[in-house]
């Protein structure tokens, strides 16, 4: 594997990629994001309901994965069914398309350009500017999955679930929850139980707590989590209605 070095938008320095051992360095940011804020009635979490104005129109066809790229002040997406990889300005207005090799479920920013890609293949370096593409792993060989939903945690890992391609039909808890490890770009399953979609994978302003859902139960669960173990303390985050 390619020795390289990989980040999400942070405004701290990142660590320096070895040169002797593959590694992801993540460059997090040293100013926590603000918490969501829930009003809370009898313990029961409210939901408002908000307002979206149209900003762009791209026709996605099924546009997923928003990443917003702090240093360049411009936000990603991928247009998963249309194997596109999307960026936009809001202060320009500017907005650029990428045409994939193959269809992406997620992906996460590269320190010094370029993306981690969640290809149907298998994980990969992409650069979008020249359209190469290293192959990092393979992801769920056998099965009839895809890389769906994914983030990085603080110390530079990925964190990537699964989507059964036929889980409408068939029902099979069939899709895992994996993390590809900054040191060594080794890939190894954090959940101990298979499911059909993963969705809102996402961690606390601390960094010790994992959200995620697998959407066709509407029930996002709160876990504990350290970058070095699989997941545990599985709690009840929010059980959304019918």
């Amino acid at each position: 594997s390619p020795t390289a070095s990989f980040a999400v938008c942070g405004r701290a320095a990142a660590a320096k990629a070895q040169t002797d051992t593959p590694h992801l360095a993540l460059a997090p940011s040293t100013t926590p994001w603000p918490a969501p804020q829930l009003r809370l009635r009898g313990g029961q979490a409210t939901v408002t309901k908000l307002a979206a104005e149209l900003e762009l129109e791209c026709a996605n066809l099924l546009g997923e994965a928003p990443m917003w790229h702090e240093g360049e002040g411009v936000l990603y997406w991928l247009d998963i069914n249309g194997k596109k990889l999307w960026s936009y300005s809001p202060t320009s207005k500017e907005s650029k398309s990428w045409d994939l090799p193959e269809v992406a479920g997620s992906f996460a920013l590269r320190e010094g350009g370029g993306f981690l890609m969640g290809f149907v293949s298998g994980l990969s370096w992409y650069d979008p500017e020249t359209g190469k593409v290293d192959k990092v792993c393979d992801y769920e060989e056998g099965l009839n999955t895809r890389p769906n939903d994914g983030k990085c945690d603080r110390q530079g890992n990925f964190v990537i679930g699964s989507y059964n391609n036929n889980h409408r039909q068939d029902e099979l808890n069939i899709a895992g929850l994996w993390r590809l490890n900054a040191e060594g770009l080794s890939l190894e399953e954090i959940l101990d139980y298979r499911f059909r979609c993963s969705n809102t994978i996402a961690f606390d302003v601390t960094g010790e707590k994992l959200y995620f859902c697998d959407t066709p139960t509407k029930k996002i669960y709160r876990f504990d989590y350290s970058p070095t173990k699989p997941l545990s303390g599985k709690t009840l985050f929010y059980e959304m209605g019918a």
